[in-house]
């Protein structure tokens, strides 16, 4: 027996739940972020079986693709000549992701759909061609990567992942997986020099006199290490300060020398 489980949807007594089927270009937020089987059906009373974690997700993905005329499958390749208006789509079951292939196959073989006089799904069994679990290997990940050297992306590619990636907050754990990756890589010189010119003139936070204060006495006697002072050195050589920042450098220097700081008791 499935352990199948529901977010407030009325679950059936073999694990299916009771969901309405609608057109499938009307949006179905209720499965926003939901992992489940759905199922699209044709006018001619042809079915696809398909499941995911984010069932309205690939709902949208399914109909966005139809409407750009892709037809990568032969499930694609029907949604896109024949029109999403010519289909419905509703959710079979929900379940753990752990689950969902399991669930997809029995599905499949409910309604036949893997056959050609049935529906689309060119496989009974989808846990033979899923990349889910995929680990690509070095030979292929060189591959991949030297693919994508010198492209760059457009404008409006960049407008459309910035939309999407807006408002979504990493967990902790995510971004300690983010910072243990990046410990110890030392950025780039093309991207230092593309950080550099993106900030370049921007102006950056003022601190109060209060917080300079305190920032000054925090790094009163403060020694570097040897190894941060040899990291400083070496950044120095390849960043040479011009003949104008010295003379700035020098001012504020004997500016600090003549002020009089008094430490806080």
């Amino acid at each position: 027996m499935l352990n199948l489980y529901h977010h407030g949807l009325a679950i059936c007594g073999d694990g299916r739940i009771h969901c309405e089927e609608l057109p499938c270009a009307q949006p179905r937020p209720e499965f926003s972020g939901v992992t489940g089987v759905y199922l699209f059906t044709s006018k001619d009373g042809l079915f696809y079986v398909g499941s995911s974690v984010n069932l309205e997700s690939r709902r949208r993905s399914h109909v966005a693709k139809a409407a750009r005329g892709l037809k990568m499958t032969r499930f694609g390749a029907a949604l896109a000549e024949l029109g999403a208006d010519k289909f419905t789509w509703k959710v079979v079951c929900v379940c753990t992701r752990d689950q969902r292939t399991i669930c997809e196959e029995r599905i499949i073989a409910d309604f036949d759909s893997a056959s050609e006089a049935r529906g689309y799904n060119t496989h009974a069994k989808p846990s033979a061609s899923w990349p889910l679990g995929l680990s690509h290997n070095s030979f292929t990940k060189e591959k991949m990567r030297a693919a994508k050297i010198g492209k760059s992306l457009s404008p409006e590619h960049c407008a459309k992942i910035s939309t999407a990636n807006s408002g979504k907050v990493r967990s902790k754990s995510h971004c300690l997986k983010i910072s243990a990756a990046k410990l110890g890589k030392p950025r780039p010189r093309a991207m230092c020099e593309r950080l550099s010119l993106m900030y370049s003139g921007k102006p950056g936070p003022k601190h109060t006199q209060e917080s300079r204060m305190k920032i000054s006495v925090a790094r009163m006697g403060m020694k570097f290490s040897e190894t941060h002072r040899a990291n400083l050195s070496a950044a120095m050589k390849l960043n040479p300060v011009s003949k104008e920042t010295r003379l700035k450098m020098q001012a504020t220097r004997n500016k600090n020398q003549q002020a009089k700081i008094k430490l806080p008791k």
